[in-house]
């Protein structure tokens, strides 16, 4: 039987819910608007006084639009920015953790 590969979207929530777990308080999470600068991160996530820019996908191999590395590149120079994929979920949660100073 095929494995059947979990939707973006799908990916993306759970990742939210793992990753406000994952923090002592939940954060907040404003959603992206590429129709107004094309290849802006899906997601900014907000938590004591730090700030991550994520752009989703939903396995390793999916291709990035135009301007989505540029973005994620620039915005990891600010603060941490990363792609997310299934993949390298819990990494990115650890170095979201450490990035924002959460112990342990």
């Amino acid at each position: 039987m095929a494995r059947k590969t979990k939707l973006e979207s799908d990916f993306e929530a759970d990742f939210m819910e793992r990753l406000d777990q994952a923090m002592p308080e939940p954060g907040f999470w404003i959603k992206g608007n590429s129709a107004m600068r094309q290849g802006v991160p899906d997601r900014m996530y907000l938590n004591g006084g730090h700030w991550a820019a994520l752009e989703f996908k939903k396995d390793k191999t999916a291709e990035a639009q135009p301007n989505q590395p540029y973005y994620v590149e620039k915005l990891g120079e600010m603060s941490y920015a990363s792609f997310v994929y299934p993949e390298n979920a819990d990494e990115v949660i650890s170095e979201i953790r450490q990035a924002f100073g959460v112990g342990g």
